[in-house]
């Protein structure tokens, strides 16, 4: 972990990941699909009962904070696009 940035104020690992894994009701771990971008230092969290939404980090190519959400549908198992902060 590299100390915290004087110039962005984040914390920046260097490891982005753009993987997905899925545990399903059986405790099986299975590749999910690719994230729209590689992320470090992101949170997840439960939006609803089919969606997750991905929260901040950043992008070791490009290590400026991202502004806009990831949400992952369990539905279509896809990745979208969402709000901009």
């Amino acid at each position: 972990m590299m100390p915290l940035s004087q110039e962005f104020n984040y914390l920046y690992s260097g490891n982005s990941v753009q993987e997905t894994w899925i545990l399903d009701g059986y405790m099986q771990w299975t590749d999910g699909p690719m994230m729209r971008s590689p992320r470090s230092g992101h949170c997840m969290v439960q939006i609803d009962d089919c969606r997750v939404a991905v929260i901040g980090g950043s992008n070791q190519n490009d290590p400026a904070t991202f502004t806009f959400i990831d949400v992952y549908d369990f539905e279509d198992h896809s990745w979208h696009e969402g709000p901009r902060y």
